[in-house]
């Protein structure tokens, strides 16, 4: 990892929990990204898969004041984070515009729930996290 904040790419399902909850990891992460403590690497297709997510119906009914304010997040999103094309040119996972969207940004860490991304702990020197995990090393 170079020095300064630790650069990342963070799976939808950590962005939805950290937006739908103010408590737990990734509510922290999300939290050390306003605060500058990280760097989040984006794509269009993350941007996507999330907006696609936190529009569910089960979501949208269980948290609707989240959801109503969303396009705040999003906005956000757009202003400060790093911005790459993340378009998958090979496989790595299921979850190959995760990865795509980590390598082209050259990310130090993928952090995700997923078990097939954490099943590889590492790809092209990238370490893949827990939200969990993260914040503890991190102390967020």
């Amino acid at each position: 990892m170079r020095s300064g904040s630790p650069k990342l790419v963070v799976d939808t399902n950590v962005l939805v929990s950290g937006t739908i909850s103010h408590h737990g990891a990734s509510a922290h992460i999300l939290d050390a990204f306003r605060s500058g403590k990280v760097s989040l690497v984006f794509s269009g297709l993350l941007l996507l898969e999330f907006e696609d997510v936190i529009h569910r119906p089960h979501i949208t009914e269980r948290y609707p004041d989240t959801v109503a304010g969303i396009d705040a997040y999003i906005e956000y999103f757009k202003k400060n984070a790093t911005w790459v094309e993340g378009i998958p040119t090979r496989r790595w996972v299921k979850d190959d515009i995760v990865v795509a969207c980590a390598v082209e940004g050259d990310a130090d860490y993928i952090v995700s729930g997923d078990r097939h991304l954490l099943e590889l702990k590492n790809v092209e020197g990238i370490s893949i996290l827990t939200p969990a995990e993260f914040a503890r090393r991190f102390k967020l």
